[in-house]
């Protein structure tokens, strides 16, 4: 399947490229991982990419499949041999986005559109379902799962609907990572080894449509939080040095500073109440039908609409 939560089907490499130096003499690189979803592809990209020799740290943005390295390479070439290995290879990026709105990274938003389950990838499930499903009728209206007819079914559900299950199981294996890949590929080996031909097709089938399943709510799901961000204003009212009030663009407010929302205006950042009382409609984001009240500490989402209390939060 192409953009799941398990996947880790590779392109060719990017460039290597190397951004802009920090003041402290390292680089930053940003690449756009298409196929990075959740902790899996993470823990496979750290043991891939930590210990490596100039491999500072790493930052991930998995809501939009962004990896942030920090290194003191001059040549990036190794990292995109290393994640094109793993069957992660990116994209590089640049530009830095809101701060504080998870799912407005500029650079990140392209393309970011949602990769859609394909004809091919359904009509290949679609095969691998009935071969499955042909396989348990041969085998139970003969008594005999280890026939050459049951195997051969077998062996097509597993080509058609678990061949990227297998890579990425092997994956796994090279990298000496515990993944789910990597149980299902052992749990499909053995049943195979001992025989048990129909289980083997049924069970890798299974799993080949809750990852199908998976990766359409995913995309579904950051599809949504970047509609809803969309809503969040362009302006912020930030407090100065001087202790004036200045609006301008939500894009360039840091961690830590000030910012003041006006009744009837909408949140620009998410932050934390440091003063004033109001009540905050957050249907759009948390789904609760009845305006929140919000006081010092309490938690804003940008996006969500201030009624009727100035609030100043950081």
């Amino acid at each position: 399947m192409s953009d799941k939560c398990t996947s880790c089907a590779g392109d060719v490499p990017a460039t290597p490229r190397v951004d802009a130096a920090a003041t402290d003499g390292s680089h930053t690189l940003k690449l756009k991982i298409s196929n990075m979803d959740c902790p899996t592809e993470e823990s496979l990209i750290r043991n891939a990419l930590n210990g490596k020799p100039g491999v500072r740290s790493l930052e991930f943005d998995l809501m939009n499949r962004v990896l942030t390295i920090n290194h003191d390479l001059a040549d990036t070439a190794a990292i995109h041999t290393a994640l094109a290995g793993i069957g992660m290879a990116g994209e590089p990026l640049a530009a830095p986005g809101r701060q504080g709105t998870p799912g407005v990274n500029a650079s990140a938003d392209a393309g970011q559109e949602g990769h859609k389950l394909t004809r091919t990838q359904w009509a290949l499930m679609t095969v691998s379902g009935i071969a499955a499903i042909g396989s348990e009728v041969v085998a139970y209206a003969t008594g005999n799962e280890t026939s050459l007819l049951v195997a051969a079914l077998a062996l097509t559900a597993i080509a058609t609907g678990g061949l990227d299950t297998l890579k990425k199981g092997w994956i796994a294996l090279k990298t000496f990572t515990l993944n789910i890949n990597l149980l299902m590929t052992t749990a499909v080996i053995g049943a195979a080894a001992i025989g048990q031909w129909p289980e083997a097709a049924v069970v890798i089938w299974l799993f080949g449509i809750a990852e199908m399943i998976e990766a359409a709510s995913l995309d579904r799901a950051r599809n949504a939080i970047r509609s809803l961000m969309e809503h969040a204003p362009e302006t912020a009212l930030v407090q100065q040095a001087d202790g004036t009030w200045t609006e301008v663009p939500a894009d360039t407010v840091t961690n830590g500073q000030r910012v003041r929302a006006r009744p009837g205006e909408r949140i620009a950042l998410d932050g934390v109440v440091e003063a004033g009382q109001s009540s905050v409609n957050q249907a759009p984001i948390t789904g609760e039908s009845m305006p929140v009240d919000k006081t010092v500490g309490d938690g804003l989402f940008a996006g969500t609409l201030n009624e009727r209390g100035v609030l100043e939060y950081r």
